[in-house]
């Protein structure tokens, strides 16, 4: 590797890195009520790196508990992805992490599916609002 690109590498690597601080300092943080998310240690960095961008237990914004309604993950992935890795039987461990490795790339370049699942975000949030937190059923 010549001196050309050394520059070429670091100047790539900068780059990169400037549009991830870009992505994070416009990005939101959500966390669910793992135990381990409410760490000292995750909170501190939390604050450190998000600011006031993030939510969930012990943050700057409140999470509702037992929300699973409200958090994307929890309505739309882990159901969408044992549909379609357990369509058919198993055969192997193998077997097993191909089929989540496919579906999870499938869901990824579905964009009009994750752009619905995303936009009922906020719809799902004014439902829970309007019955002042109570359960309710989300009509599709």
């Amino acid at each position: 590797m010549n001196e050309y690109d050394d520059v070429r590498s670091a100047l790539r690597h900068r780059r990169r890195s400037e549009r991830i601080l870009n992505l994070r300092q416009n990005s939101w943080i959500q966390l669910d009520g793992c135990p381990s998310h409410y760490a000292r240690q995750v909170r501190n960095w939390l604050d450190e790196h998000y600011a006031h961008r993030w939510i969930g237990r012990g943050g700057p914004v409140f999470w509702p508990p037992r929300s699973p309604d409200l958090t994307p993950l929890d309505f739309y992935v882990w159901g969408t992805l044992k549909n379609t890795v357990y369509s058919t039987e198993v055969i192997s461990l193998e077997d097993l992490k191909q089929r989540i490795t496919n579906s999870v790339t499938e869901m990824q370049q579905n964009f009009q599916e994750c752009r619905t699942v995303t936009n009922s975000v906020l719809r799902r949030c004014l439902a829970r609002i309007d019955v002042q937190g109570q359960h309710f059923e989300m009509r599709h």
